[in-house]
């Protein structure tokens, strides 16, 4: 009796383990080397949870088995033995839940003991987990939401949306006594809880009021307000006109997003992806006299010698290899029955 109260004893206090203080061991032995795994950068829209369904192996013997046969299935992160054993690298597609695979910057395993004072340490590191990597990849703390949404998405939510058979991790962890609502708010708050309250924005960011910003080269997908598309490599490197500036919450951090248009098409851009250059980038541009053709981008059209001396405001902002170095180009509206020109930065002077 009094090893059963212990037992309990010990599995509460694992529960009640504030995640502030809470800290986790990763082990790297079993990542994926060069050659290894896919090489597919995924996009920052789901964390994939699972079960290993097998009660009869250790965290160990499930990261060896991946580590020798990821050509057949491999996921990101093994959560056991009370750590986590890394496999894949967060960030690429990993092969664990068929058709959702290029969706999820990482995937989770949780091994199926049945012993539950090991489940208790595993089940504390697979919620922070799980947190940490939602932060991470600005992905919502939030579980098996419908579809189209981002957030932290179960095996049985991949098979419903995408296909399959797979129903994990619900009926391991209900075996262990952990419902979908409670697996759902301890994502949300951590195991003590309380949930987060968002903090200022970083001054880091891009968080004042700025009439072009450019997207960094760096930059791979769009804000949460454009569900984490991918942002063309087209438009990586250019600098837009802010459209709108909102704040979004993104976990325990305040971002903003700018509101910007590519190819008529209208994306959100977080603050952290993007530099400010309203400095750099004129508002009006004089055309130079010594000016003879447009842009490639305009297809190196003629410039008309009457609009040589004249000034125009600047529409768009892009840049783009000319002559052998980078340099800016402006797009100008000359006449109201011709088309806008994009205008090379060395045929035009600031005003």
């Amino acid at each position: 009796m009094k090893k059963k109260i212990a037992l309990l004893s010990l599995f509460m206090a694992l529960f009640l383990l504030p995640t502030q203080s809470f800290a986790y061991t990763v082990n790297h032995e079993f990542n994926l080397g060069p050659g290894e795994g896919s090489s597919q950068l995924a996009q920052n829209r789901y964390i994939i949870v699972h079960d290993t369904a097998n009660p009869n192996a250790s965290g160990r013997n499930e990261a060896t088995y991946m580590k020798r046969n990821w050509r057949n299935a491999y996921t990101s992160h093994i959560v056991g033995d009370g750590i986590v054993y890394q496999v894949g690298e967060p960030g690429y597609v990993s092969y664990g839940a068929l058709n959702a695979n290029p969706y999820a910057p990482a995937q989770i395993e949780l091994q199926a003991t049945p012993d539950k004072v090991l489940f208790a340490k595993n089940y504390a590191v697979y919620i922070e987990l799980i947190r940490d990597l939602c932060n991470q990849f600005g992905i919502p703390k939030t579980l098996d939401a419908v579809y189209g949404t981002n957030g932290a998405k179960s095996h049985l939510w991949v098979t419903n949306n995408f296909g399959g058979d797979h129903t994990d991790p619900y009926g391991y962890l209900a075996s262990m006594g952990i419902s979908k609502a409670q697996f759902a708010n301890d994502i949300v708050n951590g195991l003590n809880g309380q949930p987060n309250k968002p903090t200022p924005p970083d001054n880091g960011n891009v968080d004042k009021e700025v009439k072009y910003v450019r997207i960094k080269e760096s930059a791979r997908a769009y804000g949460r307000s454009s569900q984490g598309r991918l942002i063309p490599s087209g438009a990586r490197n250019m600098a837009f006109t802010v459209i709108k500036r909102v704040p979004v919450a993104y976990d325990n951090r305040v971002k903003y997003e700018y509101l910007v248009e590519y190819h008529g098409k209208r994306e959100w851009v977080i603050s952290t992806d993007v530099t400010a250059v309203n400095a750099f980038d004129p508002q009006v541009v004089e055309v130079a006299k010594h000016s003879t053709n447009f842009s490639p981008s305009s297809h190196h059209r003629a410039t008309p010698a009457k609009i040589k001396g004249q000034r125009f405001t600047v529409q768009k902002v892009n840049q783009l290899i000319f002559g052998g170095k980078l340099q800016n180009e402006y797009l100008i509206k000359y006449h109201s029955n011709k088309p806008a020109e994009w205008l090379l930065e060395q045929d035009a002077v600031a005003k």
